[in-house]
């Protein structure tokens, strides 16, 4: 049922919604309260804090995709060199050839997932490990009013994450039940006759093959009629 589910795709969309659900509801109703409980000079020290996350996150993005992409060339330079690849086009639909490789039913978006979710993973290890040297807790915070409101920030953005990530992988979770459903029977695509006629037209299946095909299918399905009316 799920033979088309793959760890790496389900990471990355709870990942990439974790995001997503931080930039939609991004706790303003909080953040207000903890702004109303500042002075301008912490409003400041704050804002501070934000302008140097603000660039650590840019940074280790930037940096995680550099590496990654630098890992995926020299991947992909070895590969190319012990051993020769061969590509089959196919017209059936770009939605058909985005969930299915050329050469097998294992669908190609999964090599795309693992090096998304090395580049999103990277992403955040690298924003966690680089030091962060003003934090707001111990440079802006001076009561427990100030406290208490700091703590209810952080609560609603892990919320507001663990939710999003939940939610990225349900998405991706029923979204392969519903591709795995739409393609169910993949007898119906070119691609799967042509693998079927391994042999004829170079390993691929022609027009005239197609053809030969289908009118072998009607002629066997008049015979059947025909037996069934004597």
């Amino acid at each position: 049922m799920f033979s088309n589910w793959s760890l790496s795709c389900a990471l990355l969309f709870g990942i990439v919604g974790s995001h997503l659900f931080l930039l939609m509801w991004n706790c303003n109703t909080v953040l207000t309260s903890l702004k109303n409980t500042l002075t301008e000079t912490q409003k400041k020290s704050f804002q501070t804090v934000y302008k140097i996350r603000l660039g650590i996150s840019i940074t280790s993005f930037l940096v995680a995709g550099i590496l990654t992409a630098y890992i995926y060339y020299k991947t992909s330079s070895h590969s190319q060199s012990s051993s020769t690849t061969t590509t089959t086009s196919s017209s059936y639909s770009t939605l058909f050839s985005l969930i299915h490789s050329p050469e097998s039913s294992v669908p190609c978006w999964k090599s795309e997932c693992k090096w998304l979710f090395m580049w999103f993973g990277l992403y955040v290890v690298f924003y966690m490990i680089c030091p962060k040297f003003k934090y707001m807790m111990k440079t802006g915070v001076t009561t427990i009013e100030q406290a208490q409101a700091w703590f209810k920030v952080y609560q609603c953005m892990q919320s507001r994450f663990l939710w999003g990530f939940l939610l990225g992988m349900v998405f991706y979770t029923l979204l392969v039940l519903w591709i795995q459903n739409r393609f169910k029977s993949t007898n119906d695509s070119p691609k799967t006759i042509g693998h079927s006629m391994k042999g004829h037209s170079g390993g691929g299946i022609s027009w005239n093959d197609l053809d030969h095909i289908i009118v072998q299918s009607d002629k066997g399905k008049q015979r059947d009629e025909d037996r069934k009316k004597k």
